[in-house]
């Protein structure tokens, strides 16, 4: 696999997770959240074993969060539906489509040389 950093490299990732073991990973049928370009939501344990994989080392959890409406709302420059509209209005922790509620974690790492 080729990869984008050059060995000594830093990655700073912000992505999506799930709770979950390590090796779980989320694998929404159509959406997530409303967003059909999510194909997979990964635990952070399965998350770190892809960094491994790809050849990442000092693999560090920098922050974890739910995802508010206060950062994924509609504003002037983004008048499209936001997170408001794919949070189930009966159940916070769900999505519309039923799937656990998005949560972020930030990660940093090495490229091995």
């Amino acid at each position: 696999m080729q990869t984008l950093s050059r060995p000594g490299g830093e990655l700073v990732l912000e992505t999506l997770y799930v709770d979950g073991a390590s090796g779980y990973s989320l694998v929404p049928e159509k959406r997530y959240a409303r967003m059909s370009n999510i194909w997979f939501v990964p635990s952070i344990g399965t998350l770190e074993q892809w960094l491994s994989r790809c050849g990442f080392k000092n693999i560090q959890l920098v922050d974890k969060s739910e995802t508010t409406n206060d950062e994924q709302r509609q504003t002037e420059w983004m008048p499209f539906a936001s997170l408001e509209d794919a949070i189930d209005a009966n159940d916070f922790s769900r999505t519309t489509e039923g799937l656990p509620a998005p949560k972020k974690v930030v990660v940093l790492a090495n490229k091995s040389s």
